[in-house]
């Protein structure tokens, strides 16, 4: 059986080392790894070739937007809409603390994730985080015993007896953005008035 290193299938193919390796790892092209490096048997080199070649073809006639290396890309992509679309579920749950309107949320969720429950005391955050989640949000300051005790017991009634699996959070900032704010100004004004003198 003949077999190809990742260099020589991107010397085969006209494409960098990288594009082969993003295509391994996506799974469009099957290799097996031995040592520390993959190798590619030539029937599945041929059989990617044919799938690669198709879908350029298809993407110089216009028929697919999906992103597949084009002529004229500095960057050789890889599609990969079929795992972006078909996330498998996982059984892995998740709580998001100062979960804002949830965009930490909504990445573990897209990773298959399931949510249990956020907790923010930002309350237009929140009424944005309920909207765009099925799983339930606490508002209150995470700081203060009855916030955490009602957070608390609606992931324990939200898990069910299942395991909690991570505890994700994206610490506050907002104290930090005003400080920022307010010493832009501060030098902003400092500098007006000199420019003023």
């Amino acid at each position: 059986m003949i077999t190809y290193s990742i260099a020589e299938c991107a010397n085969k193919l006209n494409l960098s080392q990288k594009a082969i390796r993003r295509f391994v790892a996506s799974g469009e092209l099957v290799a097996q790894k031995e040592g520390s490096s993959y190798i590619v048997n030539e029937d599945e080199l041929i059989h990617f070739e044919k799938l690669y070649k198709q879908k350029k073809s298809q993407l110089a006639k216009g028929k697919d937007d999906n992103r597949i290396a084009k002529e004229k890309d500095v960057v050789n992509w890889a599609d990969i809409s079929n795992y972006w679309d078909n996330v498998p579920k996982s059984e892995m749950t998740f709580v998001d603390l100062f979960c804002g309107c949830g965009g930490l949320s909504k990445g573990l969720e897209m990773s298959g994730l399931q949510g249990v429950c956020g907790i923010d005391f930002f309350k237009e955050a929140c009424m944005t985080y309920g909207h765009n989640f099925s799983h339930p949000y606490v508002y209150g300051d995470i700081k203060l015993e009855e916030n955490k005790k009602i957070f608390y017991q609606t992931v324990e009634k939200q898990l069910n007896g299942r395991k909690l699996n991570i505890v994700a959070g994206g610490f506050p900032c907002k104290v930090l953005v005003w400080q920022a704010i307010v010493l832009l100004m501060t030098q902003e004004i400092l500098y007006t008035k000199s420019c003023l003198k």
